[in-house]
C-alpha cells in the first residue's frame, strides 16, 4: 500500500502504485507513480511519470510531460 504523509494533493485521475511514500507534495492531474517512488517536499506536474524506485525531495519541481526514470535521484 501506499504511505500518503501530511500535506499532500493529489489531482484528477492519478495513479499511485504500491509501496510509495508521498508527503509535503502536490500531484497535479493525470500523474503516474509506479512502485517504490518516494516523494518529499516536491510538485509535479500534468502528465507526468515517475518510474518505479525513484527518489526525489528537497522542493523539486517536475514540469508537464516529463518522465522520470527508474531508481533515479533528484
Amino acid at each position: 500500500t501506499a504511505q500518503i504523509g501530511e500535506f499532500v494533493i493529489i489531482g484528477n485521475n492519478c495513479k499511485i502504485g504500491k509501496n510509495t511514500h508521498i508527503e509535503r507534495s502536490i500531484l497535479w492531474n493525470n500523474v503516474e507513480i509506479e512502485e517504490g517512488v518516494h516523494l518529499v517536499n516536491s510538485i509535479i506536474a500534468d502528465n507526468c511519470k515517475i518510474a518505479k524506485f525513484a527518489r526525489i525531495n528537497n522542493g523539486i519541481v517536475i514540469g508537464a510531460g516529463t518522465k522520470i526514470s527508474s531508481y533515479s535521484i533528484l
